[in-house]
């Protein structure tokens, strides 16, 4: 069946739609079912997509920028290379999805869920993540320079090798995070729990972990240099062949 851009309207049954490599820009389909869809490549910037199902559908490619995608549902579906920017995206769910080099820099993911999520590489430079379920998600090799997580829940969650300069985790669970080799620059972890977390080799120099939950948490061969450590708790913390230069230790 074809459609036309007038055919397609906000609250339409959309499932299993093939509309790859069109042209939908403007186009509201909020409260649609789109599950299952093909929109690889699809022009959808500035598109009204929030409360639509978006479950199982391929968005590889996708332009989205500045797209409302509000209280979506986009579990396990395929968004690889898709470009987000500077969109909305809170109370959406993406949980089991891949986002592998995606980018959501600028844009409004507070509450959002990416349990078990795949965004290795991907491009989240100075975005909103507050209040969000992060469980497993794998940020690998990420930007998430200038990015705003705090109170989120990051347990087991893996940011090895990915760009945190200055990056706010307040109050957030990293608990059994994986960490390694992170650049964590100047990075706010005030009253983070950090418990059993992996921070081997990671560069936290002028980083912020005043009252922090550290127990048995790694920080072998890590920089630690100027951090601030007031207040927090290193019962079984590994410092072994952590740089201290001017560190800020607990009393």
């Amino acid at each position: 069946m074809k459609f036309s851009r007038e055919t397609l309207i906000p609250n339409s049954d959309l499932r299993g739609i093939n509309l790859s490599s069109k042209n939908l820009k403007n186009l509201s389909l909020k409260g649609s079912d789109l599950s299952g869809a093909n929109l690889k490549a699809t022009q959808l910037t500035y598109a009204n997509l929030s409360r639509s199902c978006l479950q199982s559908s391929n968005m590889k490619d996708a332009d989205l920028y500045k797209s409302n995608l509000e209280h979506c549902d986009i579990s396990n579906a395929n968004l690889n290379d898709a470009r987000i920017s500077c969109s909305r995206l809170h109370y959406a769910i993406l949980n089991h999805s891949t986002l592998k080099w995606t980018k959501l820099d600028r844009s409004n993911l507070n509450h959002v869920s990416l349990v078990g999520s795949l965004l290795s590489h991907a491009l989240l430079e100075s975005s909103e993540i507050r209040h969000a379920m992060l469980i497993r998600a794998d940020f690998s090799d990420a930007n998430l320079r200038n990015a705003d997580l705090d109170f989120s829940d990051m347990t087991a969650a893996k940011f090895n090798h990915a760009n945190m300069r200055r990056i706010s985790l307040k109050s957030t669970n990293l608990c059994g995070a994986s960490v390694v080799e992170a650049d964590l620059h100047g990075a706010d972890l005030r009253k983070s729990n950090l418990q059993g977390a992996n921070f081997t080799g990671s560069r936290l120099y002028f980083a912020d972990l005043r009252g922090a939950i550290m127990t048995n948490a790694n920080f072998k061969n890590a920089d630690l240099s100027h951090a601030d450590l007031t207040g927090a708790n290193l019962s079984g913390a590994n410092l072994r062949g952590a740089k201290l230069h001017l560190t800020k230790l607990p009393n």
